[in-house]
C-alpha cells in the first residue's frame, strides 16, 4: 500500500489527508470538502473543474499492462540455432508416441508416452533411468494417459492428465503428493522456485486464472489473466499439449490461440510484444455450430500461436503453425519460431523451421525425430534432436 498525501478542506482551511492507494496505477482519492454552498459561484466552478479533471485521471488509469509492439525480423534458421547432437533413447524401453517432453539442467529427458501410458526418465545420453507410476500413488486409477510431465522444484517430477489425476514424485519415483482431481481444471503447468503454477481452461465468460499450488498440491492463490480475444477459437483447443504456459525468472507467461505473442501474468510493467512477419491477425472469431471440418478450415485460415517455450530463464520462444503458403517451399512445410528476450537483452528475431520444438531449456530446444532403424531391421524409438540457441546481437554492432 502507498500512503499519499492529498489536499482537502475542513472548517474553511486546507488540510492534508493520508490516503491509501491500492495497486500502482489506481487513482481512487477521497477528499473531504466543506459544503459547496459556502463557496462563491466562481470558486465552485473552479473547484468542480479541478475535481472533474482529477477524477478523469483516476478513471483512465488501470492495472492493465502497457504494451508496445516490437518488430521481430526474419533471419535464417542457422543464425538462431545450431544442430548440437542426436540422442538415441535406450532400446530396452519401447517408446510409442511422445506426447510431451521435458528436460532438466543435467540434460535428463522426461518422456510422456501416450501409447504406453507411461512416464520415463532418460539420461542426457539416452540411457533409461526409471519410470514414474501414477497407479502406484493412486491405486484406484486404472488408466492414466499423461498429458504432460515436468521437472519441478529441483529434481522432483509432476505428472498430470487433462482434467484428471495429478501426482508429484521425488527423483527415485516415490509418491510425495497425489490428487484424483485438483479444484482447478487446467491444461498446462510450470514450476518456479518451490511453487507450481497452472493455467485454467478457457470456459466461463469471466476468463482464465493463473493458480499457484505448493508441491504438496495445496492451493495457495490465483491471479486473473486476460480473456482470450478469440474465445470460440480457444474453447476446447489448447495448442501444443502442455505448452500454453511457461515459467521464467520474471514470472509465468501464457498464450492463447490467435495471440501474436505470449503474455506475462504480471501486470505491473510495460510489456513488449513481438510481431513476426509471418503472423497475420485473425479478423474474427470462429463461427458457432461448425462441423469439425469447417472448424479446422477456419482455424487453418490464419497463422496460429501454438505454444511458448523457455529457451533460458529470461528468453521465450513462441511457435506458429498454419503459415500462409508464401512462407513454404515447393518441397517443405515450415513452422514459425519467434525468439524474444523478456528483459530486452537482445533484439527479437524470428525464423522458419522444418523441425517442431518439443521441449526447450538451458540454451537449447529439442525436437522429436524419426524412429531409429535397429541393426536387426526392427523399428526402434524416436530419436531426440537437440539444437543450441545462438543469441542475436544488435544490428548496429
Amino acid at each position: 500500500m502507498i500512503l499519499q498525501p492529498v489536499f482537502g478542506c475542513r472548517a474553511g482551511r486546507a488540510v492534508h489527508i493520508s490516503e491509501e492507494i491500492g495497486s500502482p496505477g489506481t487513482a481512487w482519492v477521497w477528499c473531504v470538502l466543506r459544503p459547496l454552498t459556502d463557496l462563491s459561484p466562481w470558486s465552485r466552478a473552479r473547484l468542480l473543474v479541478l475535481l472533474l479533471a482529477f477524477l478523469a485521471v483516476g478513471c483512465t488509469s488501470s492495472d492493465a499492462p502497457r504494451r508496445h509492439i516490437i518488430d521481430s525480423p526474419l533471419v535464417p534458421f542457422d543464425e538462431l540455432f545450431a544442430l548440437e547432437d542426436t540422442v538415441r533413447l535406450d532400446p530396452s524401453i519401447v517408446v510409442g508416441m511422445i506426447m510431451f517432453l521435458d528436460v532438466n539442467q543435467e540434460g535428463h529427458l522426461l518422456v510422456s508416452d501416450m501409447i504406453t501410458k507411461s512416464v520415463y526418465r532418460f539420461s542426457a545420453s539416452g540411457e533409461y533411468m526409471r519410470a514414474y507410476s501414477v497407479p502406484k500413488c493412486l491405486p484406484d486409477v486404472a488408466e492414466f494417459v499423461p498429458w504432460s510431465s515436468r521437472f519441478i522444484d529441483g529434481d522432483r517430477i509432476m505428472a498430470m492428465t487433462m482434467g484428471g489425476p495429478v501426482v508429484v514424485f521425488d527423483a527415485a519415483g516415490n509418491c510425495i503428493a497425489a490428487s484424483r482431481r485438483l479444484p482447478d481444471s487446467f491444461t498446462a503447468f510450470c514450476a518456479k522456485d518451490d511453487s507450481i503454477h497452472v493455467l485454467t481452461m478457457v470456459g466461463p465468460p469471466q476468463g482464465s486464472d493463473a493458480v499457484v499450488y505448493s508441491t504438496a498440491l495445496e492451493r495457495l492463490g490465483k491471479t486473473r489473466v486476460e480473456k482470450p480475444e478469440f474465445r470460440q477459437l480457444n474453447l476446447g483447443r489448447h495448442g501444443y499439449a502442455g505448452r500454453t504456459f511457461e515459467c521464467f525468472d520474471d514470472g509465468p507467461y501464457y498464450t492463447y490461440l490467435g495471440s501474436e505473442d505470449a503474455k506475462p501474468v504480471r501486470t505491473y510493467a510495460e510489456i513488449a510484444q513481438a510481431h513476426p512477419p509471418f503472423f497475420v491477425k485473425r479478423q474474427q472469431d470462429l463461427r458457432r455450430n461448425l462441423t469439425p471440418m469447417e472448424a479446422q478450415a477456419e482455424i487453418r485460415a490464419y497463422p496460429t500461436n501454438y505454444g511458448v517455450f523457455r529457451i533460458d530463464s529470461l528468453t521465450r520462444m513462441v511457435v506458429y503453425s498454419n503459415l500462409r503458403d508464401k512462407w513454404h517451399s515447393d518441397t517443405q512445410r515450415f513452422v514459425g519460431l519467434g525468439v524474444v528476450s523478456n528483459v530486452s537483452r537482445f533484439p527479437a528475431r524470428s525464423t522458419l523451421s522444418t523441425v517442431i520444438p518439443k521441449a526447450a531449456g538451458y540454451g537449447y530446444f529439442h525436437s522429436v525425430g524419426d524412429n531409429e532403424s535397429l541393426p536387426d531391421g526392427e523399428v526402434g524409438n524416436p530419436v531426440i534432436v537437440r539444437y543450441k540457441f545462438i543469441q542475436p546481437t544488435d544490428a548496429d554492432e
